[in-house]
């Protein structure tokens, strides 16, 4: 498969690579020739058939130039098939498989034989072309330049045959190609798949001279990369992108490091990242068979089973389910040895039917598939004793720790734990705690959900005893409260009303949390590092209180906390602040005096006899009678001002505000007069 396989793609190549590669204008019917670069060489490859004892020099022009020859002897075939392994060297067996010949003659009449096949060979390992004769290195070669090679064929005494070819590029340079991406390993035992991803070559130009790959394997004694796929060639086929190849890395339990080259036709290697795969040993071991039970005189189950051929047996994993669609739960912590093929299992318990099964484990841990079951009926129908000393203790997380005392039988199959709240009529429903196997005397109890139990509420746990034959024990009961440790959420919409300017009406709505029993109302000062005061404490109905104690028109900030039954008080609510309205207003500003001067009108009044008055307001008019203006747009805390836009024979008045705003009725007219002399 791999030959026809190989075929094909040399028959693509011969078709696409190399004649499609050619300007039409160069296409010779005796053959092609091709220019390839690797560092600083030209490799001149040809196509043409020639006699054995036939051969080629190779002459070169440069810009243009005179063309010279370079070649001192004619470039010739080998001529005995026995130098094919020396000259061939670690490529000849690889060469061999993918010609399917037996030996140096097959390979050899094979090579001139099969053309397609022999010149895929010759473009895919230089190697092949040297021993054909097609392949001439000018390790000189004018790099960069544009370059004409004209290869002159020769007769066995070197004399002309009139054969030529000629190849020209411009310039001569090497032609990059990408490295392989995405190499990834996976292994079954020895057996490793490498896989990777290459571009198609780009359309038109020279391509990127990519045929093969090759997967190389870093060596340990020296630390050089080398190829791991010898025996066959990885072809390249051109209309995929995804590549693998399987081979047997000659071991296990060890880390390798790999790399994918992809290899143009000079021999050229461009390397992917390394990739490190540990190569484990995945494949399990074959299943034992003839798995027998019986039963001892003590009423016990003996499992016995034949010795395991696997050289790298480690030991033996016994499992056991009371049928066969239940899980098979391992018997034995560690593996029983590799020659202990006898187990006696005392935990079992009577009127009941058990199923065995045994697994070989290998040193690299991998398990084979279970034997099959083998079945034994035991018979037992005594109860385990009660567990004892059966303690509650809740902890801050919301959970109860439970612990108890038991004799506990060798067939233990569980313990079942089990909760009711007695504080809200609780009649005969329980609930269980543990849904899963218990089998050690303590338990943390986390209530429905895992949410934790309620706070401040009172349980009962009880505990008992199931053994592998469903026999139950007498029931241990123990009684709790969980403490209330979480205080209550805060009231919301907290509203202050003014209640005609005497008082100040406190209202909100009630907590969400259920066990609130009380509740505190605050004031205080609406300025800084004024100190809170606690002006009420309602009972949970009672959702309004009156604050008789504040003052008119003294800003307040007021909040209200929850209290619950056990003492624990929540934060306060978002704080609203009021401000009582006094509604009387302050009396008249009296004895209002307006003199007119050079610099305006200064005006003097009698201060208010109140404690509450803020300040003056000022208003001026042209008439005792008119639409009196205002003066200043701030009020005035002292009892003179100087008007200085004032003139003489205007009209003021005053009035006084206190810190409710109220203000009071307009002084009297005065009438701005010039002083007398």
């Amino acid at each position: 498969m791999h030959v026809n396989l190989l075929r094909t793609v040399a028959a693509c190549f011969i078709a696409a690579l190399v004649l499609a590669a050619i300007r039409p204008a160069q296409a010779q019917p005796e053959g092609q020739a091709r220019v390839a670069v690797r560092g600083d060489s030209a490799f001149v490859y040809h196509t043409a058939e020639m006699p054995l004892d036939n051969g080629f020099h190779v002459e070169r022009s440069t810009g243009g130039g005179d063309f010279e020859r370079i070649t001192e002897e004619p470039v010739r075939a080998a001529q005995d098939p026995r130098a094919l392994p020396a000259r061939l060297g670690e490529r000849y067996d690889a060469i061999k498989r993918n010609l399917e010949a037996e030996g140096p003659d097959a390979v050899f009449f094979r090579l001139r034989a099969d053309r397609q096949m022999g010149l895929f060979l010759a473009f895919a390992y230089p190697e092949v072309a040297r021993v054909m004769g097609r392949l001439f290195v000018d390790s000189e070669a004018p790099i960069g330049e544009s370059v004409t090679y004209r290869l002159v064929f020769v007769d066995g005494l070197g004399q002309p045959t009139g054969r030529t070819l000629e190849r020209e590029v411009d310039p001569l340079r090497e032609v990059s190609a990408p490295d392989p991406r995405e190499v990834e390993l996976s292994n079954e035992g020895a057996q490793v798949r490498i896989e990777w991803q290459y571009p198609t070559p780009p359309s038109g130009g020279r391509g990127d001279q990519v045929l093969r790959f090759e997967v190389l394997r870093r060596d340990r004694a020296t630390g050089n990369f080398v190829p791991v796929s010898t025996e066959r060639t990885l072809l390249r086929n051109e209309a995929q992108e995804d590549f693998f190849y399987l081979f047997n890395a000659g071991g296990t339990g060890r880390t390798e490091t790999f790399v994918v080259a992809a290899v143009q036709m000079t021999g050229r290697r461009i390397e992917s990242e390394p990739v490190e795969f540990f190569i484990e040993d995945n494949v399990p071991p074959d299943p034992v068979s003839n798995v027998e039970v019986f039963m001892t005189p003590d009423a016990k189950v003996e499992v016995n089973w034949p010795v395991s051929p696997e050289p790298d047996v480690a030991g033996y994993r016994l499992t056991r389910a009371r049928s066969l669609t239940d899980e098979f739960n391992a018997l034995n912590d560690d593996l029983l040895g590799p020659l202990e093929t006898t187990y006696v299992d005392s935990t079992t318990k009577g009127r009941r039917n058990y199923y065995y099964k045994v697994t070989v484990v290998d040193s690299s841990d991998n398990a084979a598939k279970p034997s099959n079951a083998a079945m034994a009926r035991v018979e037992d129908d005594a109860p385990p004793p009660a567990p004892a000393a059966f303690e509650a203790e809740p902890q801050d997380d919301g959970t109860v720790e439970l612990t108890w005392q038991a004799d506990v039988p060798a067939d233990l199959h569980t313990y079942e734990v089990m909760y009711q709240r007695t504080d809200v009529n609780p009649g005969d429903t329980w609930a269980h705690a543990n849904e899963d196997i218990l089998q050690e005397a303590a338990y943390t109890a986390r209530g429905i959900e895992g949410r934790g139990f309620a706070e401040g509420a009172v349980y009962r746990f009880g505990v008992a005893m199931s053994d592998s034959s469903h026999n139950r024990s007498d029931t241990a009961f123990a009684k709790v409260k969980i403490p209330d440790r979480t205080p209550p959420e805060p009231p919301s919409r907290v509203q202050v009303r003014d209640d005609g300017g005497v008082r100040a009406l406190v209202r909100w709505n009630r907590s969400s949390s259920p066990d609130v029993t009380a509740y505190r109302v605050f004031r205080r000062e609406d300025a800084e590092g004024a100190p809170d005061t606690v002006i009420a404490r309602t009972e949970r109905l009672e959702l309004q209180v009156q604050d008789d104690g504040a003052k008119t028109g003294q800003p307040y900030v007021y909040a209200v906390s929850a209290v619950d039954s056990l003492g624990n008080e929540g934060s306060r609510s978002e704080p609203t602040r009021f401000v009582l309205r006094d509604r009387d207003a302050p009396p008249a500003v009296r004895n209002v005096q307006a003199v007119a001067r050079e610099q305006g009108v200064t005006l003097t009044w009698e201060a208010v006899a109140s404690e509450d008055v803020q300040g003056y307001r000022l208003y001026q008019s042209d008439l005792p009678t008119g639409v009196f203006e205002p003066v200043n747009d701030q009020l005035l805390t002292e009892t003179r001002f100087v008007h200085t836009g004032g003139e003489s024979e205007s009209y003021y008045r005053v009035y006084a505000v206190d810190r409710a705003g109220n203000a009071s009725r307009p002084s009297q007219p005065a009438r701005a007069q010039e002083p007398r002399p």
